[in-house]
C-alpha cells in the first residue's frame, strides 16, 4: 500500500511538471504581442517604415497646392494686362471718331465699332507722342486718319490697314501694294505723310 501511494505521488509529480513546461513554451511562442513576424511589419524594400507615411501611399499630394498656382497665374495675367483708354466723339454722320488714345500697349488694335456705332476716323494727335507704340491695326471702317494723327510714336514699325485701297494723303494718292506693305504704311504715317489728312475714297 505503501508503494503505491508514491508511485501516485511520482506520477502526479511528473504530470504537474510536464504540464507546467508545456504551459510556459505555449506562452513563449505565443508571446505577449511585442513581437512578430518581420515580413508583416510595414518596411519597403529599403527598411523605411512607410506605415501612416501618407506621402509614400500618395506621392501627389506634396505637390504645392492648385491655389497656389491659380494665384501666380493671376497675377502673370493681371501683369500683362495693358491699360488701355479710347476717347470717342461723333463725326456728325453716324459715326465716331477716336480723338485720343491713353495706352502702354506696344500693339493695338482699334475697333470697328463703339457703342453700336462705326469707327470712321482717327483724331488729330490722337497717339501723339507715344513711344511705346509698336504696331497698329486699323479696321476697314476707318476712312479717314487726320493729320498728326501718329506724330512722335518713334518706335511704330508696323501698320495694318484692313483697307488698303483708295488712300490718299493731299495730293498724294497711294498704291494699294504701298500701304500692304506693314513697314511702309508705318513711315508714311509717323513720319513721311505725318502731316496730312489721309482720306479713303473708295473700296476698291
Amino acid at each position: 500500500m505503501k508503494k503505491f501511494l508514491v508511485l501516485v505521488v511520482v506520477i502526479i509529480t511528473v504530470a504537474s511538471c510536464f504540464l507546467l513546461f508545456s504551459c510556459a513554451q505555449k506562452e513563449v511562442a505565443e508571446g505577449d504581442g511585442t513581437q512578430s513576424d518581420v515580413s508583416d511589419l510595414p518596411f519597403d524594400d529599403g527598411g523605411k517604415d512607410t506605415a501612416g507615411d501618407s506621402s509614400f501611399e500618395n506621392p501627389s499630394e506634396t505637390q504645392p497646392p492648385e491655389q497656389e498656382n491659380t494665384e501666380d497665374g493671376e497675377q502673370n495675367e493681371d501683369n500683362n494686362h495693358d491699360k488701355l483708354y479710347f476717347v470717342f466723339s461723333p463725326d456728325g454722320s453716324g459715326g465716331v471718331v477716336l480723338t485720343e488714345a491713353d495706352t502702354d500697349s506696344r500693339i493695338i488694335d482699334i475697333p470697328s465699332q463703339y457703342e453700336g456705332l462705326p469707327v470712321v476716323a482717327i483724331g488729330a494727335g490722337a497717339f501723339s507722342g507715344n513711344e511705346t507704340l509698336v504696331e497698329v491695326n486699323i479696321p476697314s471702317s476707318v476712312t479717314r486718319i487726320e493729320a498728326y494723327a501718329f506724330d512722335g510714336c518713334y518706335n511704330l514699325a508696323k501698320v495694318v490697314f484692313g483697307n488698303t485701297c483708295g488712300w490718299s494723303a493731299g495730293k498724294y494718292s497711294f498704291q494699294s501694294s504701298a500701304l500692304e506693305n506693314n513697314n511702309t504704311s508705318a513711315v508714311y504715317l509717323r513720319k513721311t505723310f505725318c502731316g496730312y489728312e489721309w482720306i479713303r475714297t473708295s473700296e476698291n
